[in-house]
């Protein structure tokens, strides 16, 4: 006798609505200095070297896109400055 796989199928549910627009998913930007995508500008390890984290191993190839990407856009740098500012004013005194 040989058993039948069970029927593994979700019930129906009614939590969304059947008419109801489907929601967009946001695209995150990359980031303007390094490019990547998982991050913004203000944290970004390659803009502010003084965020990383112990332990955290540079690429090359990111690193030396970004310095190509800051020799073009001279606004980029003024950016990274302010925000390096901002950072700083924000540390408690230590």
């Amino acid at each position: 006798m040989v058993d039948k796989p069970k029927n593994r199928k979700r019930a129906g549910t009614e939590s969304v609505l059947q008419n109801a627009p489907k929601q967009k998913k946001e695209k995150k930007l990359p980031c303007k200095a390094c490019g990547q995508r998982t991050h913004g500008l203000s944290r970004c390890f390659y803009a502010f070297p003084e965020l990383r984290y112990d332990g955290f191993i540079p690429n090359k190839k990111v690193e030396k896109n970004m310095q190509q990407i800051l020799m073009d856009n001279s606004e980029l740098e003024n950016e990274i400055e302010a925000i390096r500012n901002e950072i700083e004013e924000r540390k408690p005194f230590e």
